[in-house]
Parts: structure tokens; sequence; C-alpha cells
């Protein structure tokens, strides 16, 4: 999933820069992040968080100084690592159903726990650090996936 995420996020980086000298006033990203997660439905779960993820990058980047990219990345990465603790701490370490879903839900889980993720060295976006990108990038495929343990678990009990 986060090789997904590299995806959406590499071409629109480039023509952000371009539209943030344009665009009026930042969006304010942990607001629209917020709300735009709450619209999700258990049918279009990881495409709407997947969604919702890439457009909150590129408010990141869209209508903001340069100087103040870099910041919203931070915020915006504090915020998906808060989300994601607050997930964890409510779900159960497994889950009753299917054999296959049972183990997949642990096996996730567990991957999830011990910070079992992709590398991630640059930053696509010029004025962003790699150290900065990189942790907004692997925090937000975490939350996805946190997400996605949720809609599972919730699915199960049922």
């Amino acid at each position: 999933m986060r090789h997904k995420l590299a995806v959406y996020f590499l071409p629109v980086s480039f023509a952000c820069q371009a539209l943030a000298e344009n665009s009026p006033v930042p969006v304010d990203v942990l607001a629209w992040f917020e709300g735009c997660t709450q619209l999700t439905q258990p049918a279009n779960g990881m495409f709407m968080d997947t969604n919702c993820a890439d457009l909150a990058i590129q408010y990141c980047v869209i209508g903001r100084a340069r100087d103040k990219q870099q910041q919203c990345f931070v915020e915006f990465s504090k915020q998906v690592s808060l989300l994601s603790g607050k997930i964890r701490d409510d779900l159960p370490l497994s889950i009753n159903g299917t054999t296959w879903r049972a183990r997949g839900y642990e096996r996730t889980y567990r991957q999830l726990v011990e910070d079992v993720f992709d590398v991630c060295d640059s930053s696509p976006v010029a004025d962003i650090s790699p150290d900065v990108w990189c942790d907004a990038y692997l925090k937000t495929g975490e939350w996805l996936q946190w997400r996605s343990l949720e809609r599972i678990a919730d699915e199960v009990q049922q």
C-alpha cells in the first residue's frame, strides 16, 4: 500500500509547487484530514483513506510558502501518528473469523507493532527534507494499515 502512496504523491508534488504561488489561503490540513476520514465507509475504506492521505499531503504544499510546507508535513506526521496510536490501543491482538482473515489480521498487527516497513530515503518535493518527507510517508502508510485492521475488527464484531 505504501508503494501506491508514492505513485500518488510523486506526480502531484511537482504540480503543487507551481500552484502554491496562486492559491489564496492554505487549507487547514489537520482539520480537513479529520473531516475527510470521517466520510470513509466500510465499502470504500482503503480507497477513501488513501485519497484523504494523498490530498492532505498535497495540501501541505499547495498555497503554502516554502518555509511553511515542511512545518505542515511535520504537523501532519504527528497527527497521523497520534491517530494510529489511538487505533492501536483500541484494537484486539487477534480476531475471530475465517482462518485466513484472522491470520492476516494478526500478521499485519504484529508487523505494525514491530515497525516492519519500507525504506524511504528521498523526498519528491524539493524543499522538504528527506527525513521529514519519509517520516510523513511511513507514518501515513502505518495509519492506512491500522485503519484497515480497524475495519476488519469492526466487521468481525458485527
